[in-house]
């Protein structure tokens, strides 16, 4: 029978064009309303190596991407022994390898069973016989695709065309020929692929956004104007976003000579009067710890937007870990507050980043968006009326208070109006230095300790505020999944998938790590019997972290805890779920 959802993988080498196959088929998917999910894998070199693209594309409601995936094309498969382990085909999968590789290869390592059926396609003879060119393959797979599984035909062509536009007129009809010929070639293919081909009804074109995307552009939403960066993989394209579109809002944008300095900017931005923001990763928000303590001192609001990769040190700079947590919570000399928020997926990026700058703003305080390499470089599709956000700005002082001006006032909750530079009577000092109301340097315990106190009742109206909670599953369910940032997406397609077996099962997926939302937890962990704790993290900081404050029900908590380098899969938490029921079943104590 034909399918409403498919999931394609192409592997190849520095110059084969597959990740720019995953662009034009996500973005034809896109264009006849179809749900997308595109990731892309590569080595940590800077040019060449292998590469690889996955999309997923389908009719109904996906969450993540497959587990496994119903296509898979290999250019070389030397390239492919990259990602083994990485890439794991269905065991009816169709696998088109290269005619001219004569690599032998062993079905059962990939994943394959006996029903597969493997193509042999003479990719490199047919591109240059019809486009001239052997660098015409990966557009020459394109028209076989499109023609063996029904991909979005037209759309496919339209995104060529576009690609090749400012080109040659010869160049973009070398490309039409060449993927003319691979429509040709599918039709002279005897293998029945039927039961393959994607049944869907066209709708509406639907937005296409990487999570980097999102961030960016929910920071102009937000109104920030100041964006100060390094470059650093895999949150780069935050900053190449914003230096092509935050100067056309009348913002700006600095390229910093690392990270210190992006940071020491962002807070003189802010500290001017602009909302300002930065972009790094695991390495980079180390470099930024002590500034981030200047933030919380200094009552400076700022966003950093950290998109974890796996770690320590230079780690894999190019795979997604939910490793920063630590770093984020507690990085600092002295208690310095700050809030961390964790999206879920490439929609939640944009959010995350409008409440990062709404909570900065209003609280003034530093915020942390932990985002990872999971959701900031993939591609999803979304609706663009979702892409709306209330904005706040920070407390400015009335003319009563600038009479005699305390620009760290002790309030009820910890906010004091703030001024910047050029207003009249709103001059005050500041610096890293423990201060009295006035911002005047002191090492007296007394205000030491009220300012202290002042600056952490922050955070107790931040957790009112601002408590968004992702829910799914029933509220008397056998076992509860906690988790956050992108495991979400498989946790929440198991967690579906068992609801419509009959099995209960819930999870509570929390958008505010810190100030964690406590008490909604607690109601959550009541009406469960089981509790298993869901991350990709070697050390389980999570878990740990929830043990500084929560009592987890003894006996019945279970961790999955693992290293990152590979996405968290739907059938790991599938195997979790069938692991845990039966101790749910029986009351059997399980140790932690």
């Amino acid at each position: 029978m034909p399918r409403s959802d498919l999931s394609i993988a192409m592997v190849g080498s520095g110059g084969d064009g597959v990740v720019t196959m995953g662009d034009m088929i996500a973005q034809a998917g896109a264009r006849d309303g179809l749900n997308v999910i595109k990731v892309e894998a590569y080595g940590p070199q800077i040019r060449g190596g292998e590469s690889s693209t996955t999309v997923r594309v389908a009719a109904n409601d996906i969450y993540a991407q497959a587990d496994h995936v119903d296509i898979l094309v290999v250019f070389n498969w030397k390239d492919f022994a990259r990602f083994k382990g990485e890439i794991t085909v269905a065991p009816d999968a169709i696998i088109l390898s290269e005619a001219k590789d004569e690599t032998e290869v062993d079905g059962a390592d990939l994943g394959a069973g006996p029903n597969a059926t493997w193509i042999k396609v003479p990719f490199i003879d047919l591109a240059k016989e019809s486009a001239g060119t052997t660098l015409a393959k990966n557009i020459v797979t394109l028209g076989l695709l499109s023609e063996l599984f029904n991909l979005p035909q037209k759309p496919l062509k339209r995104a060529i065309e576009k690609k090749f536009s400012k080109k040659k007129a010869e160049v973009l009809e070398a490309n039409i020929k060449g993927f003319t010929a691979g429509i040709d070639f599918a039709k002279t293919l005897g293998e029945d692929v039927g039961d393959r081909r994607l049944e869907y009804t066209p709708g509406e074109p639907r937005l296409l956004m990487s999570g980097n995307e999102a961030a960016a552009v929910g920071a102009i939403h937000a109104g920030c104007r100041f964006f100060a960066g390094y470059p650093i993989t895999p949150s780069s394209e935050v900053l190449h976003f914003l230096s092509e579109w935050l100067p056309k809002a009348g913002g700006s944008v600095v390229q910093t000579e690392d990270e210190l300095a992006a940071i020491g900017a962002v807070i003189g931005g802010s500290f001017a009067g602009v909302k300002s923001m930065t972009a790094t990763s695991g390495p980079g928000l180390a470099l930024m710890t002590e500034m981030l303590g200047l933030a919380a001192m200094a009552e400076v609001p700022a966003v950093i937007f950290d998109v974890q990769r796996g770690g320590p040190s230079t780690g894999l700079p190019t795979k997604s870990e939910q490793s920063d947590l630590w770093q984020a919570l507690y990085g600092s000399h002295g208690d310095a507050p700050r809030v961390v928020l964790a999206p879920a997926d490439v929609e939640d990026c944009f959010h995350s980043t409008v409440d990062a700058f709404n909570i900065a703003e209003e609280y003034q305080i530093p915020v942390i968006v932990l985002s990872d390499q999971n959701i900031a470089q993939r591609r999803e599709t979304l609706s663009m009326l979702t892409l709306d956000h209330e904005v706040k700005e920070r407390l400015a002082p009335t003319a009563e208070q600038l009479e005699d001006y305390k620009r760290y006032e002790i309030t009820p909750n910890g906010v004091s109006p703030m001024t910047w530079p050029g207003i009249k009577g709103g001059q005050y000092q500041t610096n890293g230095l423990e201060h009295d109301e006035y911002g005047r340097p002191t090492s007296m315990h007394l205000v030491h300790e009220k300012m202290n106190e002042k600056r952490y009742r922050k955070l107790r109206p931040i957790r009112d505020d601002y408590h968004f909670i992702r829910q799914y599953g029933p509220d008397d369910a056998d076992l509860g999944i906690l988790c956050w940032g992108s495991s979400k997406g498989p946790v929440k397609e198991a967690v579906l998938k068992a609801n419509a077996r009959g099995v209960k099962v819930a999870a509570f997926v929390p958008q505010v790590l810190y100030p964690f939302p406590k008490h909604e937890f607690e109601e959550f962990l009541r009406r469960i019997k089981e509790f298993i704790v869901i991350e990709l993290s070697f050390s389980a900081q999570f878990y740990k972290y929830l043990r500084t404050f929560l009592e987890l029900p003894e006996g019945h908590t279970h961790i999955f805890k693992r290293s990152g380098g590979k996405n968290l899969t739907v059938a790991e938490v599938e195997e979790q779920i069938a692991a845990i029921l039966p101790r749910a079943a029986t009351k059997r104590e399980v140790l932690v």
